[in-house]
């Protein structure tokens, strides 16, 4: 989503603006300055009868770096502190997922128990939400170093975070009922004024910069979620006799709670769409494509794709040693993080791995989780071929849904291959396929099977 926008500013006091920059996700780059009045000056109000603030603008542009929701903001270093505004940008393309990605188990022995986990949308930190330390802590991507981050006030009982535009860091605290804002400047964090919170358990930030939380409530009614405007207005929009577990909001603005159903709410109707039954909710997150992901207690995630059917991820057949799954987020670059028995763990969908057995390699699934259609890009063949193992392992589409040259696939739906590996002698063989399509990731973006018969000693 590209072209012009402007931001106006005004002041009620008098202001020197010192700098004029745009942020995405904490970092400055994608939302660039094209003109506006506002410049490196003093703006002085104008006293009469009533005060006429003094005013500016602000015109930018977003060139958006990745795909999907581009939350920002832009920013003033004034003489009275950082002025900011949020802005909204989507990034379009297609964005090739292969799963099942290759896991990794981030910060053993280093967390006690994470309930909540967020990547800022510039995809450079993540932050992990540490109820048995109490703690909110940050790290790298890439690494497992944490730091824990000062919240200003206590955090006993951890539930969730969120990270906006600006940097801006949440945190959900049940009891006290709590939301803390911790500044990515440096300024001291603050709990926000949001009165009507009982027993908060999930929220989360829309494109417009609203707060929806998902409250239990007490035993005495219905649990409920508020909405709180970017200007500070809370109101009671939505009761349920369910329980309301979690919330999580899309790039057009829908909201999906997870209850004794899968829920889709229109914000302004405030109408409800019961989507899936038949399983224990937990999380509830979504990604570039608007598929939605939900937790089920009895282990993994199910990706809904706006359409078609659902699909349990990781099967069983992936990681048959399954914990219960209470959260999950996907980070912009298409990366699966779960939390499953207190551990965090992250699914690299960039980088699919079939498991090592003797004769046969599971097959893969193919994802389209950006918002523009996935294209095959060569008419004769999906994938080249690398490694030791090229000739020995038969790739193809599946007798459903399957994978073949030429094929597109539209935004939140997939394609599955199959393999099939016949050994002609002892050793170990890898066989790594590097797909040709138009999607923004297709470089970095594998699948790497392994098979063979280790040689006899």
């Amino acid at each position: 989503m590209g072209g012009n926008q402007t931001i106006n500013f005004e002041f009620y006091e008098s202001t020197t603006i010192k700098s004029i920059h745009g942020i995405s996700g904490g970092e400055i780059g994608e939302y660039v300055r094209s003109g506006g009045t506002c410049t490196e000056r003093t703006y002085r109000p104008t006293y009469e009868s009533v005060t006429l603030p003094a005013s500016c603008n602000v015109v930018f542009k977003l060139t958006p770096s990745r795909v999907g929701g581009r939350p920002g903001a832009v920013q003033l270093a004034t003489s009275n502190g950082t002025v900011s505004q949020a802005v909204y940008g989507i990034g379009k393309g297609a964005l090739l997922a292969v799963d099942p990605g290759v896991l990794a188990v981030k910060f053993v022995d280093r967390v006690k128990y994470a309930v909540a986990v967020a990547v800022n949308a510039a995809e450079t930190h993540l932050y992990v939400a540490d109820a048995g330390n109490q703690a909110v802590f940050v790290a790298p991507i890439g690494s497992n170093a944490l730091t824990q981050i000062d919240t200003g006030v206590p955090t006993p009982s951890l539930v969730d975070i969120k990270v906006d535009g600006a940097g801006d860091l949440y945190v959900l605290n049940q009891s006290p009922a709590e939301l803390i804002k911790v500044p990515a400047d440096g300024t001291a964090p603050f709990v926000l004024d949001i009165n009507g919170m009982e027993t908060p358990s999930s929220f989360t930030i829309d494109p417009n910069g609203t707060i929806y939380i998902a409250d239990l409530a007490t035993r005495f009614h219905d649990s409920f979620l508020l909405q709180v405007t970017p200007s500070g207005i809370v109101n009671r929009v939505y009761g349920s006799d369910g329980g309301i577990g979690s919330v999580a909001s899309d790039t057009t603005g829908v909201v999906w709670l997870t209850e004794n159903a899968l829920v889709k709410i229109i914000p302004g109707t405030w109408t409800s769409t019961g989507v899936e039954v038949g399983h224990t909710f937990s999380g509830v997150s979504t990604d570039a494509a608007n598929s939605v992901y939900w937790c089920i207690l009895d282990g993994g995630v199910v990706i809904g794709p706006t359409r078609g059917f659902p699909s349990h991820y990781p099967s069983d057949s992936d990681y048959p040693y399954q914990g219960e799954t209470v959260y999950t987020a996907t980070s912009p670059s298409g990366k699966l993080y779960t939390i499953e028995n207190g551990e965090v763990k992250m699914y690299d969908r960039t980088s699919g791995q079939g498991e090592k057995v003797a004769y046969y390699s599971p097959g893969a699934t193919l994802w389209n989780i950006g918002n523009m259609n996935l294209i095959s890009t060569n008419p004769d063949k999906l994938y080249t071929e690398s490694g030791n193992g090229v000739g020995l392992f038969k790739f193809g589409p599946d007798e459903t849904a399957g994978c073949a040259a030429g094929i597109v696939l539209s935004p939140g739906t997939l394609c599955n291959l199959v393999v099939d590996y016949k050994p002609k002698m002892p050793g170990i063989f890898t066989d790594t396929l590097h797909f040709l399509t138009n999607a923004v990731n297709a470089n970095d973006v594998v699948w790497k099977v392994t098979g063979g018969v280790p040689r006899s000693r």
